[in-house]
């Protein structure tokens, strides 16, 4: 059975954080794949394969027209982090009236460590944008969602047990679109 979190490892040697979604028996966090092959939509590749280990991590592969395999070189710079997604998984307490702050997963530090002290991001789904703010801890190794999280939820009718996950846009590491499942 596939997990609900799980890893790509592009054959360069990359990880990407994503996720399986059972309600629509997906796989989450393949957009950032292409961020990492470099290509602005799957069609633009001739086969892509994964291959799942039966654990919780899918190898993933590129062939050319030919059926060769392509080498996979990175388009993104030294500078921005490997993975280029993160999760939340809504807890009861994110369903509070006045929510104090959702923390995002240490895991995902990465991402965040390109965030200032107290900064925005923005998220979009589908034609909706939500501003949320972020703070991180006095010892700079976690995250958290702050103002704007009340919205987003209502916004999304998120429930408790969903899991939300915020993939980069645009290759900007403060603008994320929303899967959710």
């Amino acid at each position: 059975m596939i997990p609900d979190r799980l890893e790509y490892v592009v054959s360069s040697g990359q990880h990407i954080v994503g996720s399986y979604c059972r309600r629509e028996r997906k796989l989450v966090g393949v957009g950032s794949v292409c961020n990492i092959l470099g290509v602005d939509h799957l069609n633009e590749l001739n086969v892509l394969l994964f291959c799942y280990d039966g654990e919780s991590s899918f190898k993933v592969f590129v062939f050319d027209q030919s059926l060769i395999e392509t080498p996979v070189f990175s388009s993104l710079s030294v500078d921005v982090p490997q993975d280029t997604a993160f999760e939340i998984l809504v807890q009861p307490y994110h369903m509070l009236q006045y929510c104090h702050g959702v923390g995002i997963f240490v895991e995902f530090r990465n991402i965040s460590h390109f965030w200032n002290r107290i900064d925005h991001i923005t998220a979009y789904e589908g034609n909706h944008c939500w501003t949320l703010q972020t703070r991180k801890r006095r010892d700079w190794n976690r995250a958290a969602i702050h103002d704007g999280w009340i919205n987003f939820r209502e916004d999304l009718g998120l429930c408790i047990g969903d899991r939300c996950m915020f993939e980069w846009k645009n290759d900007q590491v403060k603008e994320f679109r929303i899967l959710y499942c």
